[in-house]
């Protein structure tokens, strides 16, 4: 095990924990595993077929699941070591989270995906500490970018830094507040949380008792098993998709959101939902800035990844001229759905401030398909307001107006 990082005070030595290197986590995966993913957010042969069958015409793997393959790589962060006197894993409270979307989607039929953890921020806060990890995650076999993840935890009981920490940049969208408009939401959904909803979840990867064993849950001030806080994010973002991407995985450009109370199995996860103005100016400058930086710091070089063999471009990608995987961009047709989620018998708040960026087009211009409608499909139900507001119909037709495809069908 490292030595603390620590200085004679106690203190975190900030200087010599920028220093250390880590490793890399390979993480594999197959159809099967894609699969199992979606139904533990709730897909169905209903309600998400190209999720959960890998016969359909446009099977493909839920982007959130690029979390699921970066998640295990913070195991290469000794924070334990690096913190005075150590500290509990199981006291580390994951308070956001974000993620950005790089390169083409996951290959559908599996791949081995190689993610690099590195330590971005850490504060004091009160009687803690806030720590931010990011992740980034490639394609292993084709080298190319997928993926940023970044992790926000609050470890309780620890503080003390001795040197003020630069934290390193960050994407507009990954420090955004994210706060809903003053208006009814533009569009909701719910989803009702099976008992098996957490058992299912962690066999994606995230062992933690705290999910599973109520001895664990009980210890720590839960009546039970509580459902894991990226299940939660998984399934909101998965509705949101649905009712504002047209079910496309390839438009989910970034996802933010801050976990604020727990979600208890059974219990029904209420989504509200609003359409903000299209992505310009400043963000997107910024959003292209930051592609264009990752991309000189790779050169014109694909990355070598020791010990990997390739195989051409990924299943499902899009290809340049070149020949190269193009990564998707944010256009100046992209919108922001800012949203929060529910926990309908309890009345709080499970994620809140979140936001999600998506590629145009994103909805359909058929204000039919916004129409009063109440639509049962398994255990989950969508709810529309009888019309869009103004500004999302504002929205809609700028979209509409800079995007030169035809609308997607929605599923």
């Amino acid at each position: 095990m490292d030595e603390a990082i620590e200085d004679a005070d106690g203190r975190i030595d900030i200087n010599s924990l920028k220093s250390r290197r880590l490793g890399t986590y390979t993480h594999t995966y197959t159809q099967r595993d894609a699969m199992l993913y979606a139904l533990s957010l709730g897909c169905t042969a209903a309600s998400g077929l190209r999720y959960v069958y890998e016969g359909a015409e446009d099977f493909a793997v839920l982007p959130t699941y690029s979390i699921v393959a970066a998640h295990p790589s913070l195991q290469l962060v000794p924070l334990e070591s690096y913190l005075p006197g150590g500290f509990d894993r199981a006291a580390a409270l994951h308070g956001e989270h974000f993620l950005e979307l790089l390169g083409p989607p996951l290959p559908p039929g599996g791949g081995r995906l190689v993610t690099r953890p590195q330590l971005v921020d850490m504060q004091a806060k009160g009687n803690g500490l806030v720590v931010v990890l990011r992740t980034v995650t490639i394609d292993a076999d084709s080298g190319h970018d997928l993926a940023i993840n970044e992790f926000t935890t609050f470890i309780l009981g620890k503080g003390g830094i001795r040197t003020p920490w630069t934290p390193a940049p960050r994407s507009p969208a990954a420090v955004a507040a994210n706060n809903p408009p003053n208006r009814t939401p533009d569009a909701s959904a719910s989803f009702t949380t099976s008992p098996d909803q957490a058992a299912l979840y962690r066999l994606s990867g995230d062992y933690n008792p705290l999910h599973i064993d109520p001895r664990v849950s009980s210890r720590v001030g839960f009546p039970q098993p509580i459902l894991h806080g990226l299940c939660t994010l998984g399934v909101s973002v998965r509705l949101v998709l649905r009712l504002m991407g047209g079910d496309d995985p390839r438009r989910l450009r970034s996802v933010k959101v801050r976990f604020s109370k727990h979600v208890l199995p059974r219990e029904t996860l209420r989504v509200e939902m609003w359409v903000e103005q299209p992505l310009t100016g400043t963000h997107q400058q910024q959003q292209q800035q930051n592609q264009q930086q990752r991309q000189q710091q790779r050169g014109q070089k694909e990355q070598q990844v020791e010990g990997v063999g390739g195989r051409g471009d990924a299943a499902g990608s899009t290809t340049s001229p070149g020949g190269a995987s193009a990564a998707p961009t944010s256009g100046s047709g992209s919108i922001k759905v800012i949203f929060r989620t529910w926990v309908v018998e309890r009345n709080v708040l499970a994620i809140s401030n979140a936001a999600v960026e998506l590629l145009p087009p994103f909805i359909s211009t058929n204000t039919t398909t916004m129409t009063t409608t109440t639509t049962r499909m398994s255990a989950e139900e969508v709810l529309l307001p009888p019309q869009p507001s103004v500004a999302a119909k504002a929205a809609v037709a700028a979209v509409a107006a800079k995007a030169a495809v035809a609308p997607v069908a929605r599923l």
